[in-house]
């Protein structure tokens, strides 16, 4: 009697336990670490919980280069780094790799989590992992090398939900990252044409180059101001 009870046990645990529990593997390979700086929109540097410092590449993801060589591009890549850098600099988070760890450069292969998660299930790969992030608002494409896969079929579900809603780089961002504000020699604002704090100097650059360089938005003359509120990490 005693053993058919216990066997009844085992099959309900079974029954009701998530499909997406992480197994005891799995929450080995999640890293706790903060993150220091962002480098680009999906490099980051982080200080793990020994101490060491790590720069992290995001897997899955390729975000438009800083150094390209053409302009237009390197708008997207400055509105995107400094989307990154405003949601996760100064931020905790849980690293977790995949199948390769380090990539030819030395930097750690990871997803970035922005609350441990307690499975691996759709709705909390939207909410918590950076990466998810990154191409559900259209900032991001996929970029999928083995042997690190484990979420390529949600990733790619992601990018062209983004690209169906005409999000970030597949649509809404065209209509201001190419904004030209300004800047003066001294100031750590940028403005609109006109604003009187331009009578001395005035340095033109895009919105996103603005953002990048951590110019604050001016409190007189209102510029436009692209970083989406709507966002909200766990």
């Amino acid at each position: 009697m005693r053993r058919r009870t216990f066997v009844a046990m085992i099959v309900l645990i079974g029954l009701f336990a998530s499909p997406y529990a992480l197994s005891a593997e799995e929450q080995q390979r999640l890293m706790p670490a903060t993150i220091i700086r962002v480098l680009d929109g999906d490099t980051v540097e982080v200080i793990l919980e020994n101490g060491a410092r790590q720069r992290v590449r995001l897997i899955g993801v390729d975000c438009p280069e800083l150094t390209d060589k053409d302009p237009s591009v390197r708008d997207y890549a400055f509105a995107v780094a400094a989307f990154t850098r405003e949601l996760l600099e100064g931020r905790r988070v849980w690293l977790e790799t995949d199948m390769g760890t380090l990539d030819k450069y030395g930097r750690l292969l990871a997803y970035v989590w922005t609350a441990p998660p307690a499975d691996f299930a759709e709705e909390k790969i939207r909410d918590c992992m950076f990466n998810a992030i990154l191409l559900l608002e259209g900032y991001a494409y996929t970029y999928m090398l083995m042997p690190n896969t484990k979420y390529a079929e949600v990733f790619v579900g992601f990018q062209h939900e983004a690209i169906m809603e005409g999000r970030g780089i597949w649509g809404t961002m065209t209509r201001w990252i190419h904004i030209i504000v300004y800047v003066t020699n001294t100031g750590k604002k940028y403005h609109s044409d006109g604003c009187r704090y331009l009578a001395s100097s005035r340095i033109p650059m895009t919105l996103a180059e603005a953002m990048w360089r951590r110019y604050e938005r001016c409190q007189t003359c209102k510029p436009p101001y692209w970083i989406s509120a709507e966002i909200s990490l766990e």
